[in-house]
């Protein structure tokens, strides 16, 4: 049975379908993901290796490896440098930060917002990094600037 993505288990569920119905098609949809799972059927659609997100990323062979193997919970910061390694976009980036039990990106927040556009905009992790540096933010790896 296909796979709903979100918006159409949202339309099933706004319509006037009776909830067994529902829930018979979209089943499937509903159990969990999980961030090891979630990241190895976007390393898939994206067609990258695991090397190419650790260049991209700029993470250690171990660690990425680590996380990917769901062995390492990683902070926020570090699953942000995988959205960039791996070109994700902002959804996809929010649901990997909510996967790896992180807070999603709020566009409230001056930082936030900017790693928002730097994602609209396919940048780099550089590019994010200088923009966040040219909004004197701080960077999404290195040395957190005194608060």
């Amino acid at each position: 049975m296909k796979t709903l993505d979100t918006g159409e288990l949202m339309k099933l569920l706004q319509s006037k379908k009776n909830f067994d119905y529902i829930i018979s098609v979209g089943e499937s949809s509903m159990k969990p993901l999980s961030l090891k799972a979630f990241l190895e059927r976007i390393r898939q659609e994206k067609g990258m290796t695991i090397p190419q997100i650790m260049i991209s990323s700029g993470l250690s062979k171990s660690y990425i490896y680590q996380i990917f193997e769901g062995k390492r919970k990683a902070g926020r910061d570090v699953m942000l440098r995988i959205a960039f390694g791996m070109r994700l976009s902002v959804e996809e980036t929010q649901r990997l930060l909510t996967l790896s039990g992180n807070s999603v990106l709020y566009p409230k927040v001056k930082r936030d917002a900017a790693i928002i556009y730097a994602l609209n905009k396919k940048s780099t992790l550089i590019e994010a990094e200088l923009l966040l540096e040219e909004l004197d933010e701080n960077p999404m790896y290195g040395e957190k600037r005194d608060e």
